[in-house]
């Protein structure tokens, strides 16, 4: 429906502001969630943006987590844009 209606979607996985980036099962979780989105959105004309996290606050923990996160995606697609959004306090 995106498509025929001409917009554009930010895909992320709902990795936000309550996540406990210290659980080793949110990084597992997370590359299999978006394995398995961009398996099956990576040839939609109307999808733009890997979108890894929203609205996190920084720590050490959250950026481990988001680099790995970012890298995995990249792995899989290195032809979209990847972003995140971080909460500034």
């Amino acid at each position: 429906m995106a498509e025929t209606m001409g917009i554009l979607l930010w895909e992320e996985l709902p990795l936000y502001w309550g996540i406990d980036w210290n659980i080793p099962q949110v990084l597992e979780k997370a590359k299999n969630q978006f394995t398995e989105l961009i398996n099956r959105d990576y040839n939609r004309a109307s999808s733009i943006i890997w979108s890894i996290a929203n609205e996190t606050a920084p720590t050490e923990a959250r950026d481990e987590v988001l680099i790995d996160l970012a890298e995995h995606v990249r792995s899989i697609d290195n032809t979209w844009l990847v972003s995140a959004a971080y909460k500034k306090d």
